[in-house]
């Protein structure tokens, strides 16, 4: 039997093909990655990183469909992202904010981005400069206070 952790990271392999794929073929991969997600929470329905990561493959997915197809994979996103908000608030946070932005919810991805840090979970300065979900409010005023209170 595999390991959550190779489960994880048979899934996470599978996701990654997915987003280099197009169509059905990246279709196809990233419901077999979000399978093997499942069967790793069907075994510790509480394993955070499943549900981070199978999160972060429905925003891929959904960025690769039209803005009304992406909705239904956004929410399945957000989902598996407040189910790990749940077990452990800041946890899914990030994602989140990526999420909020995506979709132009400045004061949604502002309350998601502050609220990771408050539990201790951000990515590094250069990451969230760089992170191309997070495009709609980088030239935000509260974004560049955001980044100096993180530091590098």
């Amino acid at each position: 039997m595999e390991t959550l952790e190779e489960l994880k990271r048979n899934a996470d392999q599978l996701a990654d093909k997915a987003e280099r794929a197009q169509g059905d073929k990246a279709d196809k991969l990233f419901e077999k990655a979000g399978q093997i997600y499942q069967a790793a929470l069907a075994i510790d329905p509480e394993y955070i990183p499943a549900l981070n990561a199978w999160g972060a493959a429905l925003i891929a997915q959904a960025q690769m469909k039209s803005a009304g197809e992406a909705i239904a994979f956004f929410d399945l996103a957000v989902d598996k992202l407040h189910q790990a908000e749940v077990i452990s608030p800041g946890s899914g946070s990030y994602n989140l904010a990526c999420i909020a932005a995506l979709r132009g919810r400045v004061e949604e991805c502002r309350k998601w981005l502050e609220n990771g840090p408050s539990h201790g979970k951000i990515p590094r300065r250069n990451h969230l400069e760089n992170d191309p979900d997070l495009s709609a409010v980088r030239t935000q005023s509260w974004f560049q206070t955001f980044l100096e209170k993180v530091g590098d």
